[in-house]
C-alpha cells in the first residue's frame, strides 16, 4: 500500500422532536443508528477515548432510583469515538448522556414488562455477552500490540519506497482531431501562450486552468500520454499525441521526487491499516488455538 493512499454544528433543539427516536434531533439521528447497528453487528472497540474530565465513580444521573456512572459514558464514548469524532465534547458529552438516559428508560420499562424473562431477550444477551467478552479482548489484545515504534516503523518504510518515485506537472491540450492538433501544434510553434490556447482549443476539464493537471507519478495516466509526458525535458512541448480519448499535445512544466505527507498527518490512517492486519493475525491465531466445526 501506498504512503499516499493513506492521506481513506452545534446543538439545536436536539431532543426536541417527539417523532425521533429519543426525541433525538434529526441531525443526531444517523449517529444513534450507527451506535445501535454497531452494537448489533458487534463493532469493535475504536480509539482510545480521550478528555475525560470527570472522575469515572461519579453519579452523574438517576433513572427510577437507578444510578447511572461517569464510566458508563466513558466507555460508551471508548466504543464509538470514531462516529462522535466530530462533535465538539460539550455536544458529544450531551448527546452521549441523554442516549444513555433513553437506553435506561427503556430498559427500565422492559423489566417492568418482564421482557428479560422472555427466551428472546435470553438469546440477545447471550450475544451481547459475546460481544462484551470480544471487545475487551481486543481492547487487550490486540490494539497494545500496534505501538508508537510500529507506526513510525511503517511510514518509514514507505516514505522511503515513495522518495524512489518521481512525478511530473503537466499541461496539456485536449482536441478531437488530429488536423485540429497540428494547427494547434503550429501556433505553438511560433510562440502561442500554451495556457491561452489551451482556454480556446482544449476540450478537457483542465482548460479553464490553463490545461495544468497538477502533479502525477506513473500509471496515472494512460500509457501512451504518460510515455511522452515522462519523456520531455521540462517547458518542452510534445507532438501530436494520440490516446483513447483524442490528441494531445502535452508540456512539462516541472519534474520532482514525489513528496512524502508528515507522520502526524497520516498517523492514524497507518494505524487503522495495522490494526486490521493485527486483527487478522490474532483470528487466525485463535483459529489455530481452537477447534471449529461447521454444523450447517
Amino acid at each position: 500500500m501506498k504512503i499516499s493512499s493513506l492521506m481513506i454544528r452545534p446543538l439545536k433543539n436536539m431532543y426536541n422532536n417527539p417523532s425521533s427516536v429519543g426525541y433525538v434531533h434529526k441531525k443526531y439521528i444517523h449517529i444513534a443508528c450507527i451506535i445501535m447497528v454497531s452494537i448489533l453487528f458487534f463493532m469493535p472497540y475504536n480509539a482510545v477515548a480521550k478528555d475525560k474530565v470527570i472522575a469515572k465513580d461519579k453519579v452523574i444521573a438517576k433513572v427510577a432510583q437507578e444510578e447511572i456512572y461517569q464510566h458508563e459514558l466513558d466507555t460508551l464514548y471508548e466504543m464509538f469515538a470514531v462516529e462522535l469524532a466530530n462533535l465538539a465534547p460539550e455536544q458529544r458529552d450531551t448527546f452521549l448522556y441523554n442516549f444513555m438516559i433513553e437506553q435506561k428508560l427503556f430498559a427500565k420499562a422492559a423489566k417492568d414488562k418482564k421482557i428479560d424473562q422472555t427466551d428472546d431477550y435470553k438469546k440477545i444477551k447471550s450475544l451481547y455477552e459475546v460481544r462484551a467478552l470480544r471487545d475487551m479482548y481486543y481492547k487487550l489484545h490486540v490494539l497494545p500490540n500496534i505501538t508508537e515504534e510500529n507506526l513510525k516503523a511503517f511510514y518509514d518504510k514507505k516514505a522511503a519506497e515513495v522518495k524512489k518515485e518521481s512525478e511530473i506537472r503537466a499541461s496539456h491540450i485536449l482536441v478531437k482531431t488530429e488536423e485540429l492538433a497540428n494547427k494547434v501544434s503550429a501556433l505553438l510553434q511560433d510562440g502561442a501562450d500554451f495556457a491561452k490556447m489551451a482556454e480556446e482549443y482544449s476540450e478537457g476539464p483542465s482548460k479553464t486552468n490553463g490545461g495544468d493537471l497538477g502533479y502525477f507519478g506513473k500509471g496515472s495516466m494512460v500509457p501512451e500520454f504518460e510515455k511522452v509526458a515522462f519523456a520531455l525535458e521540462v517547458n518542452a512541448i510534445s507532438e501530436p499525441v494520440k490516446t483513447q480519448f483524442g490528441w494531445h499535445l502535452i508540456k512539462l512544466t516541472d519534474m520532482r521526487s514525489k513528496q512524502v505527507p508528515g507522520f502526524e498527518s497520516v498517523k492514524e490512517n497507518i494505524r487503522e491499516v495495522l490494526l486490521k492486519d493485527e486483527l487478522q493475525n490474532v483470528t487466525n491465531q485463535l483459529k489455530k488455538k481452537y477447534i471449529i466445526e461447521d454444523l450447517r
